[in-house]
Protein backbone atom coordinates (compact mmCIF):
# COMPACT_ATOMS: atom_id res chain seq x y z
CA UNK A 1 0.00 0.00 0.00
CA UNK A 2 2.81 2.37 0.89
CA UNK A 3 4.45 1.76 -2.47
CA UNK A 4 1.21 2.56 -4.27
CA UNK A 5 0.90 5.81 -2.35
CA UNK A 6 4.47 6.74 -3.24
CA UNK A 7 3.86 5.96 -6.90
CA UNK A 8 0.66 8.02 -6.84
CA UNK A 9 2.51 10.94 -5.25
CA UNK A 10 5.27 10.72 -7.86
CA UNK A 11 2.73 10.64 -10.69
CA UNK A 12 0.80 13.55 -9.16
CA UNK A 13 3.90 15.66 -8.60
CA UNK A 14 5.10 14.93 -12.15
CA UNK A 15 1.71 15.94 -13.53
CA UNK A 16 1.61 19.14 -11.46
CA UNK A 17 5.16 19.99 -12.55
CA UNK A 18 4.28 19.42 -16.19
CA UNK A 19 1.18 21.60 -15.91
CA UNK A 20 3.28 24.34 -14.30
CA UNK A 21 5.84 24.13 -17.10
CA UNK A 22 3.06 24.18 -19.71
CA UNK A 23 1.47 27.27 -18.17
CA UNK A 24 4.81 29.01 -17.92
CA UNK A 25 5.64 28.17 -21.50
CA UNK A 26 2.31 29.56 -22.69
CA UNK A 27 3.04 32.82 -20.88
CA UNK A 28 6.40 32.89 -22.67
CA UNK A 29 4.83 32.25 -26.10
CA UNK A 30 2.30 35.00 -25.48
CA UNK A 31 5.06 37.43 -24.54
CA UNK A 32 7.28 36.32 -27.43
CA UNK A 33 4.63 36.77 -30.14
CA UNK A 34 1.15 37.68 -28.89
CA UNK A 35 -0.44 37.73 -32.35
CA UNK A 36 0.84 34.28 -33.27
CA UNK A 37 -0.12 32.79 -29.89
CA UNK A 38 -3.73 33.98 -30.26
CA UNK A 39 -3.92 33.39 -34.01
CA UNK A 40 -6.58 30.71 -33.63
CA UNK A 41 -8.87 33.27 -31.99
CA UNK A 42 -8.18 36.01 -34.50
CA UNK A 43 -10.32 34.62 -37.31
CA UNK A 44 -12.47 37.67 -38.06
CA UNK A 45 -9.60 40.12 -38.53
CA UNK A 46 -6.27 38.38 -39.16
CA UNK A 47 -3.04 40.35 -39.12
CA UNK A 48 -1.04 40.04 -42.35
CA UNK A 49 0.72 41.92 -45.12
CA UNK A 50 0.57 41.81 -48.90
CA UNK A 51 2.23 43.11 -52.07
CA UNK A 52 0.64 44.71 -55.12
CA UNK A 53 3.33 43.08 -57.32
CA UNK A 54 5.50 40.05 -56.86
CA UNK A 55 9.02 40.41 -55.50
CA UNK A 56 10.02 37.35 -57.56
CA UNK A 57 9.89 36.06 -61.13
CA UNK A 58 10.36 32.48 -62.29
CA UNK A 59 13.78 31.41 -63.56
CA UNK A 60 14.29 27.85 -64.73
CA UNK A 61 18.03 27.75 -64.07
CA UNK A 62 18.27 29.66 -60.80
CA UNK A 63 14.85 29.16 -59.21
CA UNK A 64 13.78 32.78 -59.46
CA UNK A 65 15.06 36.28 -60.04
CA UNK A 66 14.33 39.68 -58.59
CA UNK A 67 12.77 41.92 -61.28
CA UNK A 68 15.30 44.67 -61.97
CA UNK A 69 14.35 47.97 -60.35
CA UNK A 70 10.83 46.84 -59.44
CA UNK A 71 9.02 49.07 -56.93
CA UNK A 72 6.45 47.35 -54.75
CA UNK A 73 3.74 48.55 -52.39
CA UNK A 74 3.54 46.69 -49.09
CA UNK A 75 0.29 47.02 -47.17
CA UNK A 76 -0.20 45.87 -43.59
CA UNK A 77 -3.70 44.85 -42.45
CA UNK A 78 -4.66 44.66 -38.79
CA UNK A 79 -8.01 44.68 -36.96
CA UNK A 80 -9.86 45.07 -40.24
CA UNK A 81 -8.02 48.24 -41.26
CA UNK A 82 -4.84 49.35 -42.98
CA UNK A 83 -2.07 49.61 -40.39
CA UNK A 84 1.01 50.19 -42.53
CA UNK A 85 2.10 51.35 -45.99
CA UNK A 86 5.65 50.85 -47.25
CA UNK A 87 7.17 51.54 -50.64
CA UNK A 88 9.74 48.84 -51.36
CA UNK A 89 12.62 49.92 -53.58
CA UNK A 90 15.20 47.34 -52.57
CA UNK A 91 15.74 45.63 -55.95
CA UNK A 92 18.43 47.49 -57.87
CA UNK A 93 19.01 47.73 -61.61
CA UNK A 94 21.23 44.64 -61.50
CA UNK A 95 18.39 42.53 -60.12
CA UNK A 96 20.07 42.27 -56.70
CA UNK A 97 19.09 43.57 -53.27
CA UNK A 98 20.53 46.85 -51.96
CA UNK A 99 21.83 50.12 -53.29
CA UNK A 100 24.72 50.17 -55.75
CA UNK A 101 27.50 52.45 -54.55
CA UNK A 102 30.52 53.20 -56.67
CA UNK A 103 31.75 51.62 -59.90
CA UNK A 104 32.47 47.90 -60.10
CA UNK A 105 34.60 48.36 -63.21
CA UNK A 106 36.84 50.96 -61.56
CA UNK A 107 37.16 49.26 -58.16
CA UNK A 108 40.53 48.10 -56.84
CA UNK A 109 38.98 45.07 -55.19
CA UNK A 110 35.93 43.31 -56.65
CA UNK A 111 33.98 40.83 -54.48
CA UNK A 112 30.87 38.75 -55.16
CA UNK A 113 28.74 37.54 -52.22
CA UNK A 114 26.41 34.56 -52.58
CA UNK A 115 23.98 33.57 -49.88
CA UNK A 116 20.38 33.35 -48.73
CA UNK A 117 18.02 35.93 -47.25
CA UNK A 118 20.64 37.11 -44.75
CA UNK A 119 22.71 39.05 -47.32
CA UNK A 120 19.43 39.81 -49.15
CA UNK A 121 17.87 41.31 -46.01
CA UNK A 122 17.52 45.08 -46.40
CA UNK A 123 16.78 47.28 -43.41
CA UNK A 124 17.83 50.76 -42.37
CA UNK A 125 19.04 51.46 -45.90
CA UNK A 126 21.66 48.69 -45.77
CA UNK A 127 22.49 45.03 -46.28
CA UNK A 128 25.46 43.40 -44.59
CA UNK A 129 27.33 43.14 -47.96
CA UNK A 130 26.96 46.93 -48.27
CA UNK A 131 28.47 47.35 -44.82
CA UNK A 132 31.22 44.87 -45.71
CA UNK A 133 32.11 47.09 -48.66
CA UNK A 134 32.37 50.08 -46.30
CA UNK A 135 34.51 48.31 -43.71
CA UNK A 136 36.92 46.79 -46.21
CA UNK A 137 37.35 50.08 -48.06
CA UNK A 138 38.18 51.83 -44.78
CA UNK A 139 40.57 49.15 -43.49
CA UNK A 140 42.39 48.56 -46.78
CA UNK A 141 42.29 52.17 -47.96
CA UNK A 142 41.10 50.88 -51.32
CA UNK A 143 38.15 51.31 -53.64
CA UNK A 144 36.17 48.15 -52.82
CA UNK A 145 33.01 47.04 -54.59
CA UNK A 146 30.84 44.19 -53.25
CA UNK A 147 28.09 42.72 -55.43
CA UNK A 148 25.30 41.07 -53.45
CA UNK A 149 23.88 37.89 -54.99
CA UNK A 150 21.92 36.92 -51.86
CA UNK A 151 18.61 35.19 -52.68
CA UNK A 152 15.96 34.46 -50.07
CA UNK A 153 15.28 30.77 -49.59
CA UNK A 154 18.53 29.66 -51.22
CA UNK A 155 20.57 26.80 -49.83
CA UNK A 156 24.14 25.72 -50.54
CA UNK A 157 23.07 23.96 -53.75
CA UNK A 158 21.61 27.03 -55.41
CA UNK A 159 24.35 29.33 -54.19
CA UNK A 160 26.81 27.30 -56.26
CA UNK A 161 24.37 27.07 -59.19
CA UNK A 162 24.27 30.86 -59.36
CA UNK A 163 27.98 31.34 -58.67
CA UNK A 164 28.98 28.97 -61.47
CA UNK A 165 27.23 31.29 -63.94
CA UNK A 166 28.10 34.68 -62.42
CA UNK A 167 31.81 34.34 -61.64
CA UNK A 168 32.90 34.07 -65.27
CA UNK A 169 30.56 36.94 -66.16
CA UNK A 170 31.75 39.34 -63.45
CA UNK A 171 35.41 38.24 -63.16
CA UNK A 172 35.84 39.22 -59.49
CA UNK A 173 38.97 39.12 -57.34
CA UNK A 174 37.23 37.13 -54.61
CA UNK A 175 34.00 35.18 -54.08
CA UNK A 176 32.28 34.71 -50.71
CA UNK A 177 29.71 32.04 -49.89
CA UNK A 178 27.83 32.99 -46.71
CA UNK A 179 25.33 30.58 -45.20
CA UNK A 180 23.34 29.78 -42.07
CA UNK A 181 23.02 26.25 -40.70
CA UNK A 182 19.58 25.74 -42.24
CA UNK A 183 21.03 26.33 -45.72
CA UNK A 184 22.94 23.06 -45.56
CA UNK A 185 19.78 20.98 -45.99
CA UNK A 186 17.78 23.22 -48.33
CA UNK A 187 16.78 21.70 -51.65
CA UNK A 188 16.56 23.79 -54.81
CA UNK A 189 13.40 25.88 -54.93
CA UNK A 190 11.54 27.80 -57.60
CA UNK A 191 9.28 30.82 -57.13
CA UNK A 192 6.70 31.69 -59.76
CA UNK A 193 3.74 33.98 -60.37
CA UNK A 194 0.79 32.12 -61.82
CA UNK A 195 -3.00 32.13 -61.71
CA UNK A 196 -5.27 29.73 -59.90
CA UNK A 197 -9.00 30.15 -60.54
CA UNK A 198 -8.32 33.54 -62.08
CA UNK A 199 -6.39 34.81 -59.04
CA UNK A 200 -2.68 35.75 -59.20
CA UNK A 201 -0.56 33.68 -56.81
CA UNK A 202 3.16 33.76 -56.11
CA UNK A 203 4.14 30.19 -55.28
CA UNK A 204 7.23 28.35 -54.06
CA UNK A 205 7.82 24.78 -55.22
CA UNK A 206 10.62 22.24 -55.40
CA UNK A 207 10.15 21.56 -59.12
CA UNK A 208 11.18 23.62 -62.16
CA UNK A 209 7.63 24.36 -63.25
CA UNK A 210 6.29 27.88 -63.90
CA UNK A 211 2.71 26.69 -63.29
CA UNK A 212 2.83 24.10 -60.48
CA UNK A 213 -0.34 22.68 -59.02
CA UNK A 214 -1.21 23.93 -55.56
CA UNK A 215 -0.59 20.47 -54.10
CA UNK A 216 3.07 20.83 -55.17
CA UNK A 217 3.58 24.39 -53.95
CA UNK A 218 3.13 26.87 -51.11
CA UNK A 219 2.09 30.49 -51.27
CA UNK A 220 5.12 32.73 -50.86
CA UNK A 221 3.28 35.95 -50.09
CA UNK A 222 -0.21 37.42 -50.43
CA UNK A 223 -0.54 39.20 -53.77
CA UNK A 224 -3.28 41.59 -54.91
CA UNK A 225 -2.85 44.22 -57.63
CA UNK A 226 -5.79 46.29 -56.33
CA UNK A 227 -3.83 47.32 -53.26
CA UNK A 228 -1.96 50.24 -54.78
CA UNK A 229 0.10 52.89 -53.00
CA UNK A 230 -2.67 55.50 -53.32
CA UNK A 231 -5.29 53.08 -52.00
CA UNK A 232 -3.09 52.15 -49.07
CA UNK A 233 -2.35 55.76 -48.16
CA UNK A 234 -6.00 56.79 -48.35
CA UNK A 235 -7.16 53.94 -46.12
CA UNK A 236 -4.32 54.43 -43.66
CA UNK A 237 -5.32 58.06 -43.30
CA UNK A 238 -9.08 57.54 -43.10
CA UNK A 239 -9.04 54.21 -41.22
CA UNK A 240 -12.19 53.32 -43.08
CA UNK A 241 -13.72 49.86 -43.32
CA UNK A 242 -13.16 49.52 -47.05
CA UNK A 243 -15.00 46.53 -48.62
CA UNK A 244 -11.73 45.51 -50.29
CA UNK A 245 -10.21 44.85 -46.87
CA UNK A 246 -12.86 42.24 -46.16
CA UNK A 247 -12.03 40.62 -49.51
CA UNK A 248 -8.34 40.63 -48.62
CA UNK A 249 -9.03 39.05 -45.23
CA UNK A 250 -11.05 36.33 -46.92
CA UNK A 251 -8.22 35.79 -49.42
CA UNK A 252 -5.65 35.49 -46.61
CA UNK A 253 -7.74 33.09 -44.51
CA UNK A 254 -8.38 30.85 -47.52
CA UNK A 255 -4.70 30.77 -48.43
CA UNK A 256 -3.80 30.05 -44.80
CA UNK A 257 -6.20 27.09 -44.74
CA UNK A 258 -4.72 25.76 -47.99
CA UNK A 259 -1.25 26.02 -46.45
CA UNK A 260 -2.41 23.96 -43.47
CA UNK A 261 -2.05 26.72 -40.89
CA UNK A 262 -4.03 25.43 -37.93
CA UNK A 263 -2.69 27.19 -34.85
CA UNK A 264 -3.78 25.47 -31.61
CA UNK A 265 -6.11 27.19 -29.17
CA UNK A 266 -4.08 28.98 -26.46
CA UNK A 267 -6.70 27.90 -23.89
CA UNK A 268 -6.79 24.25 -24.99
CA UNK A 269 -6.75 21.62 -22.23
CA UNK A 270 -5.89 18.80 -24.63
CA UNK A 271 -2.98 20.32 -26.57
CA UNK A 272 0.52 20.72 -25.15
CA UNK A 273 2.77 23.43 -26.57
CA UNK A 274 5.67 21.98 -24.58
CA UNK A 275 5.30 18.45 -25.96
CA UNK A 276 4.92 19.78 -29.49
CA UNK A 277 8.11 21.81 -29.10
CA UNK A 278 10.01 18.78 -27.77
CA UNK A 279 8.68 16.29 -30.32
CA UNK A 280 8.56 18.42 -33.50
CA UNK A 281 10.72 21.46 -32.76
CA UNK A 282 7.69 23.71 -33.27
CA UNK A 283 5.36 24.61 -30.41
CA UNK A 284 2.55 25.36 -32.87
CA UNK A 285 2.79 22.20 -34.96
CA UNK A 286 -0.44 20.38 -34.23
CA UNK A 287 0.44 17.58 -36.63
CA UNK A 288 -2.73 18.23 -38.61
CA UNK A 289 -1.06 19.39 -41.82
CA UNK A 290 -1.51 17.16 -44.83
CA UNK A 291 -0.32 19.69 -47.39
CA UNK A 292 2.81 20.11 -49.45
CA UNK A 293 5.96 21.14 -47.62
CA UNK A 294 9.29 21.99 -49.18
CA UNK A 295 11.39 18.91 -48.37
CA UNK A 296 14.86 18.87 -46.86
CA UNK A 297 18.01 17.17 -48.12
CA UNK A 298 18.10 13.68 -46.64
CA UNK A 299 21.59 12.58 -47.68
CA UNK A 300 24.63 13.57 -45.61
CA UNK A 301 27.13 14.03 -48.44
CA UNK A 302 26.80 16.47 -51.34
CA UNK A 303 28.56 13.86 -53.46
CA UNK A 304 25.05 12.52 -54.05
CA UNK A 305 24.12 15.60 -56.14
CA UNK A 306 25.76 15.46 -59.56
CA UNK A 307 24.63 18.96 -60.50
CA UNK A 308 26.28 20.34 -57.39
CA UNK A 309 29.53 18.54 -58.22
CA UNK A 310 29.45 20.03 -61.72
CA UNK A 311 28.90 23.55 -60.40
CA UNK A 312 31.67 23.21 -57.82
CA UNK A 313 34.06 22.16 -60.58
CA UNK A 314 33.03 25.16 -62.69
CA UNK A 315 33.69 27.48 -59.74
CA UNK A 316 37.09 25.90 -59.17
CA UNK A 317 38.04 26.15 -62.85
CA UNK A 318 37.57 29.93 -62.83
CA UNK A 319 40.65 30.18 -60.62
CA UNK A 320 39.01 32.89 -58.51
CA UNK A 321 39.69 32.48 -54.75
CA UNK A 322 36.64 31.60 -52.67
CA UNK A 323 35.90 31.84 -48.96
CA UNK A 324 33.06 29.90 -47.34
CA UNK A 325 31.70 31.58 -44.22
CA UNK A 326 29.11 30.33 -41.75
CA UNK A 327 26.82 32.98 -40.24
CA UNK A 328 25.79 31.94 -36.71
CA UNK A 329 22.27 33.09 -35.85
CA UNK A 330 21.08 34.31 -32.46
CA UNK A 331 20.35 30.91 -30.78
CA UNK A 332 23.82 29.71 -31.79
CA UNK A 333 25.48 32.90 -30.60
CA UNK A 334 23.85 32.87 -27.15
CA UNK A 335 24.84 29.21 -26.71
CA UNK A 336 28.34 30.07 -27.95
CA UNK A 337 28.08 27.35 -30.59
CA UNK A 338 29.09 27.87 -34.18
CA UNK A 339 26.35 25.49 -35.33
CA UNK A 340 23.37 23.80 -33.73
CA UNK A 341 23.10 20.84 -36.12
CA UNK A 342 20.21 18.66 -37.19
CA UNK A 343 20.74 14.99 -38.00
CA UNK A 344 22.74 15.43 -41.23
CA UNK A 345 24.12 18.97 -40.98
CA UNK A 346 27.55 17.89 -39.75
CA UNK A 347 27.99 15.42 -42.59
CA UNK A 348 27.01 18.03 -45.18
CA UNK A 349 29.35 20.59 -43.57
CA UNK A 350 32.24 18.11 -43.84
CA UNK A 351 31.42 17.15 -47.43
CA UNK A 352 31.19 20.83 -48.44
CA UNK A 353 34.74 21.34 -47.16
CA UNK A 354 35.97 18.18 -48.87
CA UNK A 355 34.41 18.84 -52.27
CA UNK A 356 35.42 22.51 -52.43
CA UNK A 357 38.84 22.00 -50.87
CA UNK A 358 38.07 24.90 -48.52
CA UNK A 359 37.80 25.05 -44.75
CA UNK A 360 34.59 26.73 -43.63
CA UNK A 361 35.32 29.82 -41.54
CA UNK A 362 33.42 29.79 -38.25
CA UNK A 363 32.39 33.37 -37.66
CA UNK A 364 32.04 33.05 -33.88
CA UNK A 365 35.85 32.89 -33.77
CA UNK A 366 35.91 36.44 -35.11
CA UNK A 367 33.20 37.85 -32.84
CA UNK A 368 33.69 39.21 -29.32
CA UNK A 369 32.34 36.09 -27.59
CA UNK A 370 30.44 35.82 -25.35
CA UNK A 371 28.47 38.53 -27.11
CA UNK A 372 26.87 41.02 -24.74
CA UNK A 373 23.31 42.07 -25.54
CA UNK A 374 23.24 39.52 -28.35
CA UNK A 375 19.55 40.19 -28.96
CA UNK A 376 20.59 43.43 -30.66
CA UNK A 377 21.74 41.41 -33.65
CA UNK A 378 18.13 40.46 -34.52
CA UNK A 379 15.79 42.49 -36.73
CA UNK A 380 13.06 41.86 -34.13
CA UNK A 381 12.40 39.52 -31.19
CA UNK A 382 10.94 36.97 -33.62
CA UNK A 383 13.12 37.68 -36.67
CA UNK A 384 16.72 36.45 -36.59
CA UNK A 385 17.72 38.31 -39.75
CA UNK A 386 20.31 40.98 -38.95
CA UNK A 387 19.40 44.37 -37.57
CA UNK A 388 21.63 47.30 -38.62
CA UNK A 389 23.74 46.46 -35.55
CA UNK A 390 23.76 42.79 -36.57
CA UNK A 391 24.81 43.72 -40.10
CA UNK A 392 27.82 45.56 -38.70
CA UNK A 393 28.58 42.57 -36.49
CA UNK A 394 28.61 40.19 -39.46
CA UNK A 395 30.44 42.59 -41.77
CA UNK A 396 33.19 43.32 -39.25
CA UNK A 397 33.70 39.64 -38.52
CA UNK A 398 33.82 38.75 -42.23
CA UNK A 399 36.33 41.55 -42.84
CA UNK A 400 38.48 40.01 -40.08
CA UNK A 401 38.19 36.58 -41.74
CA UNK A 402 39.37 37.98 -45.06
CA UNK A 403 42.22 40.05 -43.67
CA UNK A 404 43.56 37.61 -41.09
CA UNK A 405 43.51 34.70 -43.53
CA UNK A 406 45.19 36.57 -46.36
CA UNK A 407 42.23 36.77 -48.74
CA UNK A 408 42.57 40.55 -49.05
CA UNK A 409 45.33 43.06 -48.58
CA UNK A 410 46.57 46.10 -50.51
CA UNK A 411 49.26 43.95 -52.08
CA UNK A 412 46.78 41.35 -53.35
CA UNK A 413 45.03 43.80 -55.66
CA UNK A 414 45.94 43.71 -59.31
CA UNK A 415 46.89 40.02 -59.23
CA UNK A 416 47.40 38.45 -62.69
Amino acid sequence: MKNLVNIALIVLSTFVSFVAVEIGYRFYLNFDNHEKFFASRNRDHPTFGLYDESHWEYDKDFGFKYPKGREITYTGIRDGKVSQCNYIQTINERGNIGHIRGSYEKADLKILVFGDSFPAFFVGGNTFPMRLQDFLAERLNLDVHVVNFGRDGYGILQMFDLAAAKISEWKPDLVLFTFITDDLTRVRIWRTVTEINGEPRVLTTDEANPTPSIDRANDTFVLNSQVTWDWCQENLKNQSEDPLIRQLEFQYRRMAREAGYAFPDPYSLTYSFVLSRVLTGDAYDSGEREVFRIPKIEYNDYQADQQFLNKVNIVKETGVPIAIIHLPIYPEVIENKEMIPAHNDEGLWASLEKLTGQNIHSLTQYMPMPLENAEKMNASPTNFHPSPWGMDLYANAIADVLMKNGYVSPASVGRP
